[in-house]
């Protein structure tokens, strides 16, 4: 994934504020910073403010690049909608995000669904830009290698085989268990065991107080239950 301080900031200036690509050595520490961040930011100024909407973009980009590509996904779709109402649909801020998230979707293993964002894209792309800008590159060479590994793929995959636990039976429990919300240690060890055995995933009550804190419930979901 391209960082904050490329192309975004190349053609994206909100003017106020400068993040720094520096963080990237801490990405931990960035992602708990810019998450203070960006909560104060939005009760000062505003959720849509260009500043908080830098930051909170640069938090998306921490999250994706720590690994965490659900969290980073769920957030940068929660975000293009101001993105857009901000700025407009074909404005280059707008178009990086939208780029990025056919990206993330990728990487979570949807291939035909970043080639259906891509193939979106490319047009206005093409548009605002044109064909020969590096970001309009950059996408044709995204979605062609896409293309390449779905072409790849073995013919007729089976279907995932269904969980025995319905996802919004999971997420109840996971929120009780992020949260901790039990009257007796018995009870959270029967939390535990019902989700072992409604995901198949061993061991699955220490992986999910693992997981870090910006990670919610319901990327956890996502991630057991997949695209």
């Amino acid at each position: 994934m391209r960082g904050w301080d490329g192309w975004w900031s190349a053609t994206c200036s909100t003017g106020g504020t400068s993040w720094s690509s520096g963080w990237a050595g801490d990405l931990a520490g960035a992602i708990g910073l810019l998450s203070t961040v960006v909560e104060d930011m939005g009760h000062a100024l505003g959720q849509s403010d260009p500043d908080t909407l830098a930051a909170r973009y640069h938090l998306v980009w921490c999250i994706g690049e720590s690994g965490e590509t659900v969290s980073a996904m769920r957030r940068l779709a929660q975000l293009l909608p101001d993105l857009h109402a901000a700025w407009g649909g074909h404005d280059p801020r707008v178009l990086k995000a939208r780029h990025d998230l056919a990206v993330y979707t990728a990487n979570r293993g949807d291939l035909d669904g970043a080639v259906h964002q891509l193939r979106a894209l490319l047009p206005d792309l093409a548009r605002v830009l044109g064909e020969q800008h590096p970001a309009a590159v950059q996408a044709w060479q995204d979605l062609a290698g896409y293309q390449q590994r779905l072409a790849a793929a073995p013919a007729g995959r089976a279907a995932r085989r269904p969980l025995p636990m319905h996802p919004a039976e999971a997420l109840v429990l996971i929120r009780c268990l992020l949260t901790w919300d039990f009257a007796s240690d018995r009870e959270a060890d029967a939390c535990v065991t019902a989700l072992e055995r409604g995901t198949g995933i061993k061991q699955v009550g220490d992986w999910i107080l693992s997981a870090p804190d910006h990670v919610t419930a319901e990327d956890l979901v996502d991630e057991i239950y997949g695209p």
